[in-house]
């Protein structure tokens, strides 16, 4: 690989954490859960792991005890702002 280092990406706080409570659920679970039903390989698995590794290191909620309610928030906050997406069928 060329270019390697790091890369910096901005997110929301509430993508964030709804992007961490995705990985940290499905990677806990038994062969990475859906993970690895749609990864096409050990590198995707490690790049989900390398992220959830990544925000666990920059995030402070999901060791709070009200993480739930936060989450919550978060997950109305994201939906606010995006909208909700309708079903194709």
């Amino acid at each position: 690989m060329e270019q390697e280092g790091n890369i910096c990406i901005k997110l929301d706080r509430a993508e964030v954490l709804i992007l961490f409570e995705i990985l940290s659920r499905e990677m806990d679970r038994p062969r990475y859960g859906k993970f690895q039903a749609f990864a096409g390989s050990d590198a995707q698995i490690w790049a989900f792991d390398g992220l959830l590794a990544a925000l666990e290191h920059v995030l402070s909620e999901p060791f709070s005890h009200d993480y739930d309610r936060l989450l919550s928030e978060a997950a109305n906050a994201l939906i606010r702002r995006r909208g909700r997406i309708e079903p194709e069928w």
